[in-house]
């Protein structure tokens, strides 16, 4: 019987091991203390799995390879699987979600299922893979026809571990985290949340805009649409200028003077208090240099400008994001080293790649286990086929 080892217990090897036939003997090897300890954590607890709009435009990658593997069919063959575990679900916005709301559903779920296919060894740190004479040698003591690396993101430990390999790495950073920025005015608006359009300027460049809600903290910036921006900005930080341009009022078709003409009887602090939190009104027209108690009619050109600029175009600096709560890596295994088809390395036969190990990242909102869930399930069905 060809004897598969499956390094990590995540997502993608709980799915590939799944998916994998009984006429092989499979063992996983984790360095945690349970299986699927990452996916307990996803979507604050209750596991955003997949999302109605898997297209491709929702993941960053170094190569067009993408596009040859997410395909239509490969996206329904994938999340069918669920369907045939019986797995209730619900959407909010697209969203998918266990219908208990609690990650321990699909993180059990699928180890119940693994259970009886997979030998698991927990607690067991891999410090050395070798390929030698047609078989992969784990620490001296596990040999494997087929190897899969399914560790999660590239760290250093991994990459160290992958180094007598010689894959070709694209640079990793964290991503789907706050944003840290400069300002004086952090603690000022520490604790605010409202919507709002971000727009991400790369080296002067429009390179990416959200919109959704934002939450301002004390060290700078949060929230879905702004982890959606961070991958970009922690891979180009100390390379290139960047700004985040936030506009306080995205909902206006009409210019923002007029919108504050609306009551020219009331202070324009009055006013704005009618639309946006209070503390971040007064924070705005601090910075425009603005007293509270004129009307829109005692402003000046020149105050109009300033506030126009910061209810429209608020400037942040990002100068880092907040690595410990980066939910995803950036960057990692170039698809250039795969098999797009198979997930199969082009250097060392029946040696596979899946997950976040590869140079995949993708917005909130599932894309991330969806792309697990995917490349394991390609990954799988391509060695049944073997």
């Amino acid at each position: 019987m060809e004897k598969i080892v499956i390094i990590g217990g995540g997502a993608s090897s709980l799915f590939c091991t799944l998916n994998l036939s009984d006429r092989y003997d499979i063992t996983i090897l984790d360095g945690n203390s349970i299986l699927g300890k990452k996916i307990l954590v996803t979507g604050n607890g209750r596991c955003n799995f997949w999302n109605k709009d898997m297209s491709n435009n929702h993941y960053e990658s170094d190569s067009n390879l993408l596009d040859d593997m997410l395909i239509d069919d490969l996206k329904e063959k994938t999340f069918s699987i669920f369907t045939r575990l019986g797995l209730s679900y619900k959407t909010r916005n697209n969203y998918y979600y266990p219908y208990s709301d609690k990650a321990l559903t699909i993180k059990n779920m699928l180890v119940r299922e693994i259970n009886n296919k997979a030998k698991i060894k927990l607690n067991y740190m891999v410090n050395k893979i070798e390929y030698k004479n047609q078989k992969y040698i784990i620490n001296d003591e596990i040999y494997a026809d087929r190897l899969i690396m399914a560790t999660g993101g590239l760290n250093n430990e991994i990459q160290s571990l992958l180094e007598p390999f010689n894959f070709k790495v694209v640079k990793t950073s964290g991503s789907l985290a706050p944003i840290i920025t400069d300002g004086n005015y952090l603690n000022k608006w520490d604790g605010i949340r409202t919507d709002v359009k971000a727009s991400l300027y790369i080296d002067g460049n429009l390179i990416k805009e959200e919109n959704g809600e934002i939450q301002l903290t004390s060290k700078g910036i949060s929230g879905i649409c702004i982890f959606n921006l961070s991958g970009l900005v922690s891979h180009n930080l100390n390379s290139k200028p960047i700004n985040i341009k936030i506009d306080f009022l995205p909902f206006l078709k009409t210019s923002t003077i007029d919108f504050l003409n609306r009551r020219k009887d009331l202070s324009i602090k009055d006013e704005l208090n009618l639309t946006l939190n209070e503390t971040l009104v007064d924070l705005i027209l601090d910075l425009s240099g603005i007293d509270y108690s004129k009307t829109i009619t005692d402003l000046s050109k020149k105050e109009l400008s300033k506030l126009e600029s910061h209810l429209r175009e608020f400037s942040v600096n990002p100068i880092g994001i907040e690595d410990k709560k980066a939910q995803v890596t950036r960057g990692g295994i170039s698809l250039e080293e795969i098999n797009i088809q198979k997930f199969e390395t082009l250097k060392y036969p029946k040696m596979y790649l899946i997950g976040e190990i590869l140079d995949v990242d993708g917005e909130c909102g599932g894309y991330n286990l969806g792309f697990a869930w995917m490349s394991a399930y390609q990954c799988a069905r391509s060695i049944n086929n073997d």
